[in-house]
């Protein structure tokens, strides 16, 4: 596909209203015929949170992910996209990690020197963080305007679409549901006059309960919460146990910048 039309495509994700703090902030194209000479302008921000399960069995999935990072910074790099990129964990409570962005600098961008390399190492958050999994209250506590204000700066932007990819092999343990965090972040990022989102969650885990995809002593646990935050925004659903998950990734890739 043709760069410009690449880049259309992700401009017409973008066309939404957002706002983070009272104040609206739109989402718009300006665009005319390049026949002519014109330019196309498009809103090219994107603030991606990687959600990363860390508990036991997790390690050989993380690895499959991390190897498919350098193919996702390529593309966001092709499109010249200005990106955020953030990694949180699972593994809320005492003594965990979650509820926080991991490494340093915490914020990547497309400033990032090595950027493939130092995100492809952070998605390797190994397996010492608790078994009972809640990442969805670790990503509430990052979205938390104190967080955003203090530890976590320079990650949130009004203006930019929010993209989650989780990764985990269970189903989510917060005490909420899928809709208390889907009301989260229709507050956070309100959906456009024309009623198109501006966030999108992404699943990467066990999908159903199969003797196909069991992951951990013979142990399968769809992860439905997951599944329905996925459904709720339009993102992708994808499974933890195809090979090398490159299809995952790249069909995420494709949900973000396609055509609508």
């Amino acid at each position: 596909m043709p760069m410009r039309c690449l880049a259309l495509g992700m401009a017409l994700l973008l066309i939404q209203t957002g706002c983070g703090n009272g104040a609206a902030t739109s989402f718009e194209i300006n665009s005319t015929s390049e026949n002519f000479g014109q330019k196309v302008l498009y809103n090219n921000k994107v603030d991606i949170v990687m959600l990363i399960d860390n508990s036991t069995s997790m390690q050989q999935h993380q690895a499959r992910l991390s190897k498919q990072m350098p193919t996702l910074v390529s593309v966001l790099q092709s499109l010249k996209m200005d990106y955020h990129i953030v990694v949180i964990t699972t593994s809320m409570g005492s003594g965990g990690d979650g509820g926080q962005f991991k490494g340093s600098p915490t914020v990547l961008t497309n400033q990032t020197a090595n950027l493939a390399t130092v995100l492809s190492d952070r998605i390797l958050q190994g397996e010492a963080g608790k078994d009972l999994e809640r990442g969805l209250e670790s990503l509430q506590s990052v979205l938390y305007p104190g967080y955003l204000a203090t530890d976590g700066a320079g990650f949130f932007r009004d203006d930019a679409l929010m993209a989650v990819i989780a990764l985990s092999d269970e189903d989510d343990s917060s005490a909420g549901t899928a809709s208390t965090y889907a009301s989260l972040l229709e507050k956070l990022k309100p959906a456009g006059k024309d009623g198109r989102k501006s966030w999108i969650f992404n699943f990467i885990g066990v999908l159903s309960n199969s003797s196909q995809c069991r992951t951990f002593n013979d142990y399968s646990a769809p992860g439905s919460k997951f599944m329905q935050l996925a459904d709720i925004s339009g993102g992708n659903k994808e499974s933890i146990c195809t090979s090398n998950l490159a299809s995952a990734v790249t069909n995420i890739k494709a949900r973000i910048i396609q055509i609508l």
